[in-house]
């Protein structure tokens, strides 16, 4: 709880020291951006601790350092990569979750490769795209039939986004679990 509070009273005076220097939101954002990865591994060992199935309990051995690398040196690649690092920041953060989880004694095996997630990253570009152009043309074919406030340009837009990141996320989750195995055992992602 104190962790959390401390975070957002950082968040909420780097907002506030925006306007008076950037310096100085750039020096209370560091605490917060290296307190990011203990966060997600305490959850994640949160998570696993309180979790059992059939009386076994579940653990994550997840690093801080190993976290720093995956949550916040590869969004600094991302950025520079212009998002193209993306796919592969998702993988490793997937892999580093499913290789650092145990069930009892036995470990947890992530299978998948870049390839996979650059694929379903491509892949919704691709839809994007499509929307972007499909709604795009028939939002300005009826465009000047209906009153202005029927149709806002921007709710047609969210609505397009949300329903990438449905997809979006649905294909990751489906991915990450058809390529976990668990002592030879292969999971399988259903999610529709």
């Amino acid at each position: 709880g104190r962790a959390i509070l401390t975070a957002a009273s950082l968040i909420l005076l780097g907002a506030l020291y925006l306007h008076v220097s950037y310096a100085v939101a750039i020096v209370l954002a560091l605490p917060v951006i290296l307190l990011y990865p203990w966060v997600i591994i305490r959850a994640l060992t949160f998570r696993a601790r309180n979790s059992s199935y059939q009386n076994v309990r579940f653990e994550f051995r997840g690093t801080y350092l190993r976290a720093i690398d995956l949550f916040v040196v590869q969004w600094i690649v991302t950025i520079l990569t212009f998002g193209l690092g993306y796919p592969y920041q998702r993988y490793r953060q997937s892999k580093f979750v499913v290789n650092n989880s145990n069930y009892g004694a036995t470990h947890f095996e992530f299978s998948g490769k870049p390839g996979d997630f650059y694929g379903i990253f491509f892949l919704q570009s691709f839809f994007f795209a499509l929307m972007v152009g499909v709604f795009g043309k028939i939002f300005i074919a009826i465009q000047s039939t209906l009153p202005s406030d029927i149709i806002e340009p921007d709710t047609v837009g969210y609505m397009c986004s949300l329903a990438l990141l449905v997809f979006l996320r649905t294909a990751v989750w489906n991915l990450v679990w058809s390529h976990t195995s668990l002592d030879g055992y292969l999971f399988e992602g259903t999610i529709r």
